[in-house]
């Protein structure tokens, strides 16, 4: 028996394929048919109603007086509404279980109320307690956190097992949920939450935890590792230490603007006050690549030299 592939917003999708899988199953599938609003008449909350007999009505017509005919047509409005409340209540039922199952249980079934239609199901895939059980009891103690799914995704897990060994009577308590949860976390990770759980079991007057704010102290101390770890990958980043750049994202010898010459604060668009006269093709606004302010800059400093040689000249000169 398949699944659904459309079980609901927050129902697990669970193969019905052999014995031993109905609990689960249903477990899931009680999730789909609470958010259609029609898991009372899986469990039997809900009765399926029959449609009110306009023959039977007008046959007590014939045996009554006038005076209760009003009476009894009000009844007769008020059951069909009923009706067809529930009737509309029962095809949504019979659509979200044939979802749920493969063709050859649902022709098993299709006839059959939805309360009836989960019996012989259960009937069919259920296995006894004791088997049931064994299994249960087998696959909690051989679950193990994966460091690749979310913490949340392995606690859910850890609980429908328990709730599988708590169906087929044993005994699986919030204690040793957490005990199960505590001794698969990896100290990668969770070193912060093992450390604190460590020192709680050898204190004997800490009071204990209840499993909901336990499962929130997991999730939390998972999102604060993330969160620590993405801080980290942005401070491995290089920053340049060349002093007028300064950025993140490269080291001092890959610097475009130490490598380049550049002083701080230019722009690739250069106006009439940053041109120098004489150069052909700089136009106010217009835009020049690296090359050509390289170039630029590289003249204006020989020129500037060329100056400072020249006033050198001359003071050397007048001091003689």
């Amino acid at each position: 028996m398949a699944s659904s592939t459309t079980p609901g917003a927050n129902a697990q999708t669970v193969q019905l394929t052999e014995r031993g899988h109905f609990n689960r199953w249903w477990r899931a599938f009680k999730v789909a048919a609470k958010e259609n609003e029609v898991l009372d008449l899986f469990i039997g909350a809900e009765s399926v109603l029959e449609e009110p007999d306009l023959v039977d009505l007008h046959e007590a017509f014939m045996q009554s007086s006038n005076v209760r005919h009003e009476t009894m047509l009000r009844k007769y409005n008020i059951a069909y509404d009923e009706w067809v409340v529930n009737n509309k209540l029962v095809k949504i039922a019979g659509a979200l279980l044939a979802k749920w199952v493969d063709s050859d249980d649902h022709d098993k079934i299709c006839d059959r109320e939805p309360l009836e239609a989960i019996q012989y199901l259960r009937d069919r895939y259920e296995y006894t307690d004791s088997v049931a059980l064994e299994i249960a009891e087998k696959d909690f103690a051989e679950l193990n956190f994966d460091p690749s799914e979310p913490v949340r995704a392995f606690i859910h897990k850890v609980q429908m097992i328990q709730e599988e060994i708590v169906d087929a009577k044993g005994t699986c308590s919030d204690a040793t949920v957490m005990n199960k949860i505590t001794r698969s976390l990896p100290y990668n990770g969770f070193s912060v939450f093992l450390f604190e759980m460590q020192s709680r079991n050898h204190n004997p007057y800490a009071k204990p935890i209840p499993l909901d704010e336990f499962i929130g102290r997991v999730v939390y101390q998972e999102a604060c590792y993330q969160k620590w770890t993405s801080r980290k990958k942005v401070e491995k980043r290089p920053k340049c230490t060349f002093e007028p750049c300064g950025k993140w994202g490269h080291a001092e010898d890959e610097c475009e603007m130490k490598n380049s010459r550049l002083p701080p604060g230019n722009d690739t668009s250069m106006g009439d006050d940053s041109t120098p006269e004489g150069d052909e093709g700089l136009k106010k606004g217009s835009k020049v690549d690296l090359a050509t302010l390289r170039r630029q800059f590289n003249d204006l400093e020989e020129q500037l030299l060329e100056l400072e040689e020249q006033q050198s000249a001359t003071e050397d000169g007048n001091w003689k």
